[in-house]
Formats: C-alpha cells, structure tokens, sequence
C-alpha cells in the first residue's frame, strides 16, 4: 500500500468514526496517529540553535516588571529577542546609512529638494 492509499484509507476511517459519533479531539487525535504510523520517516529533526530552535528569536518571560524594558506597570507576557545566530537576523535592527559610509563607497547621498523645482 502506498501512502496515497494510507491517506485515503485514513480519511474513510475517521468518517467512520465520525458518524458513530467520536469527538472532533478523538477524531484529530486517532487520525494523526495513523497518518504518523504510515508516513515515510526521512530524517531525524536536528535543532542548528538550540537556544531559539531556529526560529530566530529567544524567548523570554517577563513577570510584569521592567524585565522585558517597558517602563510602564503591565501584566505578566513573554517576548523575544533576536537570536545571535544567523536565523536572528532578521529580527536585529538594520543600521541606516550614515554620510560616511556614502562619502567611503565614493557616492554623495542624495539631497532632497527644498523648493519645487530646484
């Protein structure tokens, strides 16, 4: 049997069960566990950061003081902050251009106008 018919059979069962009356949590629950049990097992799952699971961002909790930075009386949360590995970089702040580093790439930054027309 191949894993189209897996999946096809899967799915009559969990209609089977549903009309003899099974919980939408009971149906979920029997329905992975025969789509785990047929389906092909590639590889084994490894974490390149463990310390944000290569979701780029480090969690935290805040207990509702100025744990997390805000200064204002809050309720307890969680938040993140950007991972230093390369998944967190898209959370980091971006640097904006200074003069500088026009003036050492050899270009002027670009003026803007004052008037119309000039």
């Amino acid at each position: 049997m191949n894993l189209r018919e897996s999946i096809d059979q899967a799915l009559k069962m969990r209609e089977e069960l549903k009309a003899k009356g099974l919980s939408p949590a009971d149906l979920a629950f029997s329905f992975e566990a025969v789509v785990r049990e047929v389906w092909p097992f590639t590889r084994e799952w490894k974490y390149l950061c463990n310390a944000c699971g290569d979701y780029g961002l480090e969690m935290h909790e805040c207990p509702g003081d100025a744990t997390c930075g805000r200064h204002k009386p809050h309720l307890a949360h969680e938040y993140g902050s950007p991972c230093w590995c390369s998944a967190g970089a898209r959370f980091r702040e971006k640097q904006k251009p200074t003069p500088e580093d026009f003036t050492a790439a050899g270009k002027a930054p670009r003026k803007q106008p004052t008037r119309f027309g000039h």
